[in-house]
């Protein structure tokens, strides 16, 4: 039973040995395949192979056995995600740059994307994948996604430029793995992994942002087992810390990871961090890692029918802004590997507590940015 997630076993009981959803990471993932299609159909096992683990829906009699195949080494729990909000540009110093057009992507994972003006004008978007309502078009029923992407992208088209986002000129694909309450099981959030680690090369995608979250449950966690699978094949991972604040051990998964780039917020009305900003450590490891702007931030509304701009505040909306960073750092040199990129960002921190646990190395200081 040490394979087994605790959570799984009290999650079984409290729903009278009803169905639960698990992550099963395997030695052997083909030989796992085997067998564990004797448990559920082929077809509701859903694979990640980028992380040699499988997604299954079964009972306590069946997570029993699966903990005796010899294949299988661990089945985790699967907690649901939520976005990270909590209820700019020229603070970054990202205006007037010159433009590169070096053809790279960025993946937001999120609750999707409306068809705003700041997104269509020009065409930021060039693909959408829906893994909730498996629809085609771009679409947003919630409102989170819209919000981040256009921090990170936005034209400004409506604004005449200023609200205009981190990378103006970087293709962005968007994922909707989170529903119109913004929330979303990690079933669904692996699986948009899984699709950028597939798809990669096909749309040279380098950089991924995350702006949502889940409490950890241990350096098994699924969410930071796939961010670390993505970092490691060559993918920049921004995520957001969290709004737990200001309680410490608040980061949220994958923000816990010790590879990813992990986003506190900023509250640049008096240059503090903000009280929601979730605090370190994570596994005996400072977090977060960078501070960016979090407090009341002007962004995107996905209602097309009402105001073109609206305030949101958290951590969701300092990841993208950060994550818009990297894309540029990434496009001014397109060799850099991961760990090249977060050296370079946090080079160009300043401190405000001193304390990394509170702020990481400090927030993103458009000073230090070499000319």
């Amino acid at each position: 039973m040490n394979k087994i997630d605790p959570l799984i076993l009290r999650n079984v009981h409290a729903l009278g040995n009803g169905k639960v959803k698990c992550v099963v990471y395997t030695y052997n993932y083909k030989l796992a395949y085997r067998y564990l299609s004797h448990i559920v159909p082929q077809e509701d096992l859903i694979c990640y192979p980028f992380i040699k683990a499988y997604g299954i829906c079964t009972r306590l009699d069946g997570i029993s056995q699966m903990a005796n195949f010899d294949c299988v080494k661990y089945i985790s729990s699967a907690p649901k995600v939520s976005a990270l909000s909590y209820k700019s540009n020229n603070f970054l110093g990202t205006d007037n740059v010159v433009k590169n057009t070096d053809n790279i992507c960025v993946a937001v994972i999120d609750t999707g994307c409306s068809a705003h003006l700041d997104l269509m004008i020009p065409k930021k978007i060039i693909k959408f994948v829906d893994l909730i309502n498996d629809k085609k078009y771009v679409y947003d029923d919630n409102g989170h996604g819209t919000f981040v992407t256009g921090i990170l992208c936005g034209s400004g088209a409506y604004s005449g430029g200023k609200y205009a986002g981190i990378d103006k000129d970087v293709n962005v694909i968007c994922i909707k793995a989170l529903d119109n309450n913004g929330e979303g099981g990690v079933l669904n959030i692996l699986s948009a992994m899984q699709w950028i680690h597939d798809n990669k090369e096909l749309y040279n995608i380098r950089v991924v942002c995350m702006s949502f979250g889940s409490v950890p449950i241990g350096l098994d966690d699924p969410l930071i087992k796939g961010a670390e699978a993505l970092w490691d094949s060559g993918i920049v991972v921004v995520g957001a810390g969290g709004n737990s604040g200001p309680s410490i051990s608040s980061i949220k998964a994958p923000g816990a990871s010790a590879k990813i780039i992990t986003v506190g917020a900023l509250d640049v009305k008096d240059m503090s961090v903000a009280q929601f900003s979730s605090r370190g450590p994570a596994f005996n490891n400072y977090k977060p890692d960078v501070l960016a702007p979090g407090v009341n931030i002007v962004g995107l509304n996905h209602n097309l029918n009402g105001e073109p701009y609206i305030v949101m505040s958290g951590t969701s909306m300092s990841a993208p802004m950060i994550a818009g960073i990297c894309s540029r750092i990434v496009k001014d040199n397109p060799s850099l590997t991961p760990n090249q990129v977060k050296r370079i960002v946090l080079s160009r921190c300043t401190p405000i507590t001193y304390d990394k646990n509170i702020e990481g190395f400090g927030y993103y200081d458009k000073q230090k940015v070499r000319k």
